[in-house]
């Protein structure tokens, strides 16, 4: 006797329904992944070169003489400056028409240096007045040049937010510290200059807009006569 023949069963429309979000889900789940993943590499990236960059510009201020830290690196200083560039690859390998040029660089805040707008994301400070507030180290940065509102940043278009601990600030090493236009210790500005300074704390500073928002790394060392 024969049986009779069960109907062909086709896949339903909810089962495909069903299968599709979970696809979907999936997809999600390994976009999102990547995304995170591509931001941390990239965030991992910049803050090693910013850390590094920080680093050899202390090896290189230190190894100048004395005298001339101030006439270098500080904030009149015309040959090299206070401000520096900050490359996410140091090697000579992007063609850029007929010439080499560097890595990518580090997007930095918006600063006036010298009367110019300055983009540069590594800040040399040194500190020359033993009077000088913290909150007065550095120069003022935001997006755009505001200081106020939502692209005053970093620390609203002012100076400051300087981790600058554990430094002595008897510049002139007399045992006390200086109060008012006595305080300054190191003004090449000036007539006479102003060059009683023994030590100097050098701050180098790093900051630049990140994967995640504002991003920063900074490195202090004294640099001395002796």
């Amino acid at each position: 006797m024969k049986l009779p023949l069960s109907p062909a069963r086709g896949v339903g429309l909810i089962e495909v329904l069903i299968a599709g979000i979970v696809l979907a889900v999936c997809c999600i789940c390994m976009l999102d992944a990547m995304v995170t993943t591509t931001s941390q590499t990239r965030q991992s990236g910049e803050y090693a070169a910013a850390m590094a960059a920080a680093r050899r510009k202390i090896e290189e201020i230190t190894a100048c003489n004395f005298g001339q830290v101030v006439a270098n690196y500080g904030v009149n200083a015309p040959i090299i400056g206070r401000t520096f560039p900050v490359y996410q690859n140091e090697s000579w390998e992007y063609q850029n028409g007929s010439a080499k040029s560097r890595g990518l660089v580090l997007p930095g805040f918006y600063k006036t240096v010298n009367g110019a707008a300055n983009y540069d994301a590594g800040e040399i400070v040194i500190i020359t007045n033993e009077s000088a507030l913290a909150s007065t180290y550095g120069l003022s940065c935001s997006m755009d040049g505001s200081t106020s509102g939502p692209n005053a940043y970093p620390d609203y278009g002012n100076p400051g937010g300087i981790n600058y601990t554990g430094i002595p600030i008897d510049l002139d090493c007399d045992g006390a510290i200086s109060t008012g236009t006595a305080g300054n210790k190191y003004d090449l500005s000036t007539t006479p200059q102003i060059t009683s300074a023994k030590r100097l704390p050098v701050g180098v500073i790093v900051r630049w807009m990140g994967p995640h928002g504002q991003e920063r790394v900074e490195v202090w060392t004294l640099v001395s006569q002796f």
